[in-house]
């Protein structure tokens, strides 16, 4: 008789954990975030060609390239629609203010999909080096999905 029982609680069990597991891919989610900085002449031609004894008369300090911001996620199995908002917020060293970057997606999202935010030269050297930040995935104004840096607040 407890032998049945166990079998049953355990087969119950096993069927909430098997629907949990399912639930928990069935919504969309955030992946990771790489970020990545780009030098001051990154991509160009002119660069290639300069004298490696050049660079100390040269503006190439890290403020001085973009910084970008490469989101992964994923939608559920079964897809967002369109208008699905990508957003990115971020902090950055010499101002208290949060940015915001946004990717409206016209299409259904379906699957995983990479995002690119960047930060322009001139935000950069204005405002300093990203400190923090957080990604979402909205849709409707609802938050379906969130990562955010460990210094975010």
């Amino acid at each position: 008789m407890w032998v049945n029982r166990w079998g049953i609680m355990t087969a119950l069990a096993l069927t909430v954990a098997g629907v949990s597991a399912a639930q928990a891919q069935d919504r969309a989610r955030i992946l990771g975030v790489d970020r990545r900085d780009t030098g001051p002449h990154s991509g160009d031609f002119s660069s290639s060609l300069l004298s490696p004894r050049l660079p100390k008369f040269m503006d190439g300090g890290p403020a001085a390239g973009r910084e970008v911001f490469d989101v992964r996620w994923r939608a559920p199995a079964a897809g967002l629609p369109a208008q699905t908002l990508l957003t990115f917020e971020y902090r950055q060293e010499y101002s208290d203010r949060i940015r915001f970057l946004s990717i409206r997606y016209p299409f259904r999202a379906e699957g995983e999909r990479n995002a690119t935010f960047e930060i322009t030269p001139e935000a950069r050297r204005r405002y300093g080096r990203v400190t923090a930040w957080r990604a979402r995935v909205v849709l409707g104004g609802r938050v379906l999905a969130e990562l955010s840096s460990k210094s975010w607040r």
